[in-house]
């Protein structure tokens, strides 16, 4: 695909499809930039090793409601320049009872449905796009889309990479220029397209 980096704060983002992930998004994010500053759960802080490692670093941990976690992203925000920022839209790794429930969450508000994302939580990406606006520093939102042969929706844990006979790994990368919309409805619908 085409990952174009820009002069400014540059979006990354990714389908979170099972718990190994961040090694191709690690890779795929060392080939663009130098610096990211990564959206994670703050559970992960609770994991041993892993959590201090995270609690330690410039990224953004996040309660995962956008009124608990606005302050905080807006706040790293202004201290940052020319970086990647990466975060995982769907906000959580896929299975069939996940995209069930975002299946059926889509037909009872007649959104898109997706066979194999779930439907994207867009909040956090809609404030940080129009912060990086505000302080003229948008750049560009670079898609990366992963899928694995051999692994099913429900093949998410690490046992399943050394059980199941996997493939070839995909990865298509889109490049587009980041968008501000005044409106959250506008900018959801824009999203979606892309």
């Amino acid at each position: 695909g085409d990952i174009i980096k820009s002069k400014k704060i540059d979006i990354f983002i990714i389908n979170h499809i099972n718990y190994l992930d961040f090694l191709i998004s690690g890779f795929m994010i060392s080939k663009i930039s130098n610096e990211c500053i990564g959206l994670y759960s703050n559970y992960i802080e609770k994991l041993p090793l892993i959590g201090r490692i995270f609690k330690n670093s410039s990224n953004i941990a996040l309660n995962k409601k956008i009124e608990d976690d606005k302050e905080n992203i807006l706040q790293h925000l202004k201290n940052v320049d020319n970086t990647l920022i990466c975060l995982y839209p769907e906000g959580t790794r896929i299975s069939s009872k996940k995209i069930f429930k975002s299946q059926k969450y889509s037909k009872e508000n007649n959104l898109h449905i997706y066979d194999n994302l779930l439907y994207p939580k867009m909040k956090g990406l809609y404030t940080i796009i129009t912060e990086l606006h505000k302080q003229n520093k948008l750049g560009n939102i670079i898609d990366c889309t992963i899928k694995i042969e051999g692994l099913n929706i429900d093949n998410t844990k690490i046992l399943d990479f050394l059980k199941n006979d996997l493939k070839n790994t995909y990865i298509n990368v889109k490049t587009y220029k980041a968008r501000y919309f005044d409106n959250y409805n506008d900018f959801k619908r824009w999203f979606i397209q892309i």
